[in-house]
């Protein structure tokens, strides 16, 4: 029998940021379309079955629906997407031209630097 398996959003569950982010879309996402999952709850061999690897999980959020993978910057249009208003508009905005590749350039400067933005009264922690 061949099993549906779950959608996920992997993120980073040490990071208070993107913990804020989770919590942010599930609040406002007109039907929870997504599990969220933190990277770190995560074994080697449950990333092996989403066709993930530790390093993928490392360095970027992943949607994972079916066959689907996302990540970076495309997973974050993914979520967003899953918006009422105008935060849905963005997310299938940040997922064509030419959105898609100011978002690409984006989301590794954010990710690099997230421990330096606060939003909300929350930070990352300073990485390793």
């Amino acid at each position: 029998m061949n099993v549906r398996q779950p959608t996920l959003l992997v993120y980073d569950g040490r990071c208070g940021l993107c913990m804020w982010s989770v919590r942010w879309l599930d609040a406002h996402a007109r039907t929870r379309l997504a599990t969220p999952v933190a990277s770190q709850d995560l074994s080697d061999e449950e990333l092996a079955a989403f066709s993930l690897t530790r390093d993928e999980v490392d360095v970027a959020a992943w949607w994972v629906d079916g066959e689907t993978r996302l990540g970076g910057h495309l997973a974050v249009a993914r979520a967003l997407s899953s918006c009422a208003g105008l935060y849905g508009v963005l997310g299938r905005a940040m997922a064509r031209p030419p959105l898609r590749a100011l978002a690409r350039l984006v989301y590794p400067v954010v990710v690099r630097y997230r421990h330096w933005l606060r939003i909300a009264g929350v930070s990352c922690r300073e990485p390793n």
